[in-house]
């Protein structure tokens, strides 16, 4: 990490305020040792015999990346019986799709999607293109967890089975984004900036949110957080296991959150998501600072990479590719100068 984050801190001995995020969570929330390995056990095993023999006993997200697909192997080999839900935001790509079903198919495991809006999703991303915020990603990210949470709520599930994890994610810079939980900004860009109300798009308050999280609707379990993840040794089992298909970066399951990472953020804001990707991988053993300074090196996206992925949201956006190009300079806006609820996390 470096000052493109401009939050980060150094101490007298040059240690980054990070690392010491990173190690504060340390056997508080994230046990990556043997003991998380037996703590991780005893919680599934306290799951099964809570849930009994109920068709199912927990809800697992499954986008077909890695994280989501580690936990799902996790969780049937310890005996859970989750039920499979995929949301489709209508940017999967072939690769996401195909995993999605190799998973469900090798674990027998039933699959749930829940299909959102396209039409919606599709002016309300061109809104938010509109809108020049940073975080484009806040159409999609919000639809997927609104979507999730109100699904698991309704069918009263108790246990929420995510691939959230310290070992791939523990470096998160603030100012790199902007909450995908503020339904009021949401709700806000698609009015101002794109001209229509949501109708089907489902869309939660900051308060919703809390209400769900803070009332015990469910125990969010991250097993990834338990013992030592390694997903280099993953992709290669799982390719090996059942053909699943590795992503060109992190999240690269959906086809605009690489259009967001590799060209959005990089050309626009001058942020370069891998140093965040990588500093977590560092911290969590599974990355040198050397190997990661080396891939650093070449730009996130080759050019020829560029112009299709360019043409791919065009078009899906019903976009010119000189409109897109038009959305990655010029002015930026600050998502606190728009109406928000931010104030309320």
């Amino acid at each position: 990490m470096d000052t493109s984050a401009p939050e980060i801190l150094f101490s007298e001995e040059g240690i980054c305020s990070y690392c010491v995020g990173v190690k504060y969570h340390l056997n508080k929330s994230w046990y990556p040792d043997i003991n998380g390995t037996k703590i991780i056990a005893k919680k599934f095993m306290t799951i099964k015999k809570e849930i009994g023999n109920k068709p199912f006993d927990s809800i697992l997200g499954l986008s077909g990346g890695l994280d989501s697909t580690v936990v799902a192997f996790q969780a049937v080999e310890h005996g859970l019986k989750p039920l499979v839900v995929h949301i489709d935001a209508g940017w999967n790509t072939n690769e996401s799709v195909s995993n999605v079903e190799k998973v469900c198919r090798y674990l027998d495991l039933e699959l749930h999607t829940l299909v959102v809006n396209w039409e919606e999703m599709r002016k309300l991303q061109v809104a938010y293109l509109n809108s020049r915020v940073m975080n484009q990603d806040v159409p999609q990210d919000h639809a997927l967890f609104s979507s999730f949470y109100k699904f698991a709520s309704e069918k009263k599930f108790k246990y929420l089975i995510s691939g959230v994890n310290f070992t791939t994610e523990s470096v998160q810079p603030s100012s790199w984004g902007y909450t995908y939980t503020d339904g009021k900004q949401v709700k806000y860009i698609a009015k101002k900036f794109g001209k229509f109300k949501l109708k089907d798009y489902p869309l939660l308050r900051i308060k919703d949110y809390k209400k769900i999280l803070n009332n015990n609707y469910f125990d969010v379990v991250r097993p990834l957080d338990y013992g030592f993840y390694d997903p280099s040794k993953w992709k290669k089992s799982l390719t090996k296991l059942i053909g699943w298909k590795q992503y060109s970066a992190k999240h690269g399951e959906s086809i605009f959150t690489s259009f967001f990472q590799s060209i959005y953020l990089y050309e626009k804001f001058g942020i370069d998501k891998r140093k965040s990707d990588y500093s977590s991988l560092i911290l969590s053993g599974n990355m040198t600072r050397d190997e990661a300074l080396l891939e650093l090196q070449t730009l996130p996206i080759q050019l020829d990479a560029r112009k299709r992925l360019i043409q791919i949201v065009a078009s899906k956006l019903e976009l010119t590719d000189r409109e897109i190009e038009s959305f990655l300079g010029g002015e930026a806006r600050d998502h606190y100068s728009l109406p928000n609820d931010s104030e309320k996390l």
